[in-house]
């Protein structure tokens, strides 16, 4: 038998490794504690790194930043609030959406040169219009007719509105369709 002692210096030997059972049910696969925060601390840095051009846009300051401890007795809570303080009018976001439709439309009813196809690309703007004005227009007029003189100024501004929104998607659809050159 050969003595490999001799023929080995123990400085020249390779360290041992340090192997140990894993165990599958272990979420940190045996790792101490300080490779455990190690590892918290480069998920951290990584996500940071990915992250930051969103953190270089501004935030845009919101009414919600503050805390309450008793926030549905407190002022904030109150229909006035929020009647002052709305976020989103949700009639602005129809309109855009109207309007938004009406161009598409015009533009159609510009790249159509066949007259039957015009002319149903135009009922489509007419129903558009009558879809979203009419029953409107039809409640605020008998609205105007049982109201007091106090309210019917209020309606009239509220049928005023209604029909400079009319006016408006007309004008969009004057500037979008041209107006008919094409011999029926």
């Amino acid at each position: 038998m050969i003595n490999t002692e001799s023929y080995f210096p123990d400085e020249e030997l390779p360290t041992r490794a340090g192997l140990q059972v894993l165990r599958t049910t272990d979420p940190d696969y045996g790792l101490s504690t300080d490779e455990i925060q190690d590892r918290y601390e480069f998920i951290r840095c990584y996500l940071k790194q990915e992250l930051e051009p969103l953190t270089q846009i501004q935030a845009k300051g919101s009414i919600r930043d503050f805390f309450v401890t008793d926030y549905l007795n407190s002022a904030f809570n109150t229909h006035d609030f929020w009647r002052t303080h709305r976020l989103f009018k949700k009639s602005n976001g129809a309109m855009d959406q109207l309007r938004s439709r009406i161009k598409e439309l015009a533009t159609m009813h510009s790249c159509i040169s066949v007259p039957e196809g015009r002319h149903q690309v135009l009922k489509q703007f007419d129903n558009c219009l009558v879809c979203t004005f009419q029953w409107d227009l039809e409640a605020l007029a008998a609205k105007l007719h049982h109201a007091t003189a106090a309210e019917k100024y209020r309606v009239k501004q509220q049928i005023a509105r209604t029909q400079s929104n009319i006016f408006e998607c007309r004008r969009i659809w004057a500037q979008y369709a041209p107006p008919e050159q094409w011999e029926p």
